[in-house]
This record gives C-alpha cells, structure tokens and sequence, in this order.
C-alpha cells in the first residue's frame, strides 16, 4: 500500500491538473508503464515469470494451507484469505463513507459536479484530486496485494488493461461517488463469470473452452460490457441509483 501510495503521488501533479478523458487517458498510461517495468525489473518483481508470495503472517496467524480449527470447522488458506479479505473490505469501506461524509468528500463532490464552481468557492482542486490519486493508488495497492496471496504469485500479466477495464465496469455499473455502489459492481462483475461457468450447460452459446462455443470469462466481458451501456444511457447512478429510489418511494407511500 505505501509503494502504491508513493506511486501515486509521483503522479498526483499531473493527476490534479487533468480532468475528464484526458484524465482517464494518462491513467491508462500508468497501466502500461507499470507493466513494462514489471517485465523488466526482474530482480524485484522475477520479470515475465513473476515471482512466488510468501504467505501472509498477521499477528502470528499463517495464511498458509495449515488448517486452522476454530470451533471445529476447518479453515485452510482460502477461507483465512476470504475472512481476511472481508475485515480489510468493511475497514476499507467504513473509512471511505466518512471521508465521503466529512468536508473532504464535500468537497469532492463539489470538484466532480462542477469543477470551475469549486474552484471559484474556495476549494482547492489541484490539491484535492492530487489527494484523492494518492488515496485511490493505496487503496488499489491493497487489492494488488490480497490478489497477489490469493494466486500465491505476481505475474505481469495479472495486472493488465483486463484487469483496469473491469475495475471501470465496477464503478460505472455500482453507481459513481458512492461506496455501496463499488461494492456492488464489484460483487456484479466478479460473481459473473463463476455464474456462468457454473450454469454454461444450461445457458445458450456459453460453453467450456475450447468446445466451439463462448467461453464464460468472454461471455462474462460481453454482458458487463453491455450493462455499463445501459447503465450508462438508462440508469446513470449505476445499481445503488434504484435502491435509492425504492427507499424514497417506500418513505413517500408510508407518508
């Protein structure tokens, strides 16, 4: 988290100061540098091979394939990862909503409605949107770590403009500057392809690999694709946008 941190504020200037699809460009930029000195650096990172993740050590408990009882149910490394996972999601979302709460996310509200009226009240957009890369970066620093113990290696490949298209496909499907709607595109995106591999003999056109039909990883980018579409042009507050609106129907009737 803190390399990731460092990372992003190295690029923060140029962050605070570009906004929009120029923004978004530079911001894929960094995945392709990123990658590049992943494949060469290969004393830190073991180059296009990757290198192997020592299992995680917190607070003298392993993440290791060691099990672990805990009132008699058996926990191996992917149930520790899981449970680990989730404490790091809940203090990660819990921190996010009171920084969304607070002046700081006021603040970035105001930059993202409207970027000239921000700066003419007071707000310091540079500053802010430089803080707001460097949060982001160590934010997704964490992630690149816990995917890091879940595959128990570092491949370049893992972090590619794949892996960049599908975090925008969470934010934009969940809903933008809201922290339940990540969540829920992410639950959206990344529970999608297990749905259809396991349900792809009962689905039309989706099929195991290599049998003729769409494999249920390209099935999966497909429908996401296309949900960001509709989400885009029909719903632009993403998923959280009709939980909102039943609630406020809901008070209105009980009203």
């Amino acid at each position: 988290m803190l390399v990731a941190g460092i990372a992003g504020g190295l690029f923060s200037p140029i962050a605070g100061r570009l906004g929009g699809a120029y923004l978004g460009i530079a911001t894929l930029a960094l995945v392709f540098i990123g990658q590049h000195v992943m494949f060469n650096a290969h004393d830190l990172t073991g180059g296009a091979n990757g290198r192997d993740v020592p299992p995680l050590n917190l607070f003298g408990l392993t993440f290791d394939d060691r099990e672990l009882l805990v009132a008699a149910v058996p926990f191996g490394s992917a149930e520790k990862l899981w449970y680990a996972g989730l404490l790091a999601l809940l203090a990660g979302a819990l921190f996010a909503r009171g920084v969304l709460r607070g002046r700081p996310g006021r603040a970035m509200n105001a930059i993202r409605d409207h970027r000239i009226a921000a700066g003419v009240i007071g707000v310091p957009v540079a500053r802010y949107r430089a803080a707001v890369f460097v949060l982001s970066s160590m934010y997704a620093g964490l992630a690149g770590v816990l995917l890091a113990l879940v595959f128990q290696r570092t491949v370049p490949d893992y972090f590619g403009i794949t892996l960049s298209l599908e975090y925008l496909a969470m934010i934009v499907v969940g809903g933008l500057g809201s922290v339940s709607g990540a969540i829920a595109g992410a639950v959206f995106v990344s529970l999608l392809p297990q749905l259809l591999t396991r349900y792809s003999d009962a689905l039309p056109l989706v099929s195991a690999p290599g049998t003729g039909g769409i494999a249920p990883g390209e099935a999966s980018r497909y429908l996401y694709g296309a949900a960001v579409v509709l989400v885009v042009l029909f719903l632009p507050g993403g998923l959280v946008r009709v939980t909102a609106r039943r609630r406020t129907r809901t008070l209105t009737e009980e009203r």
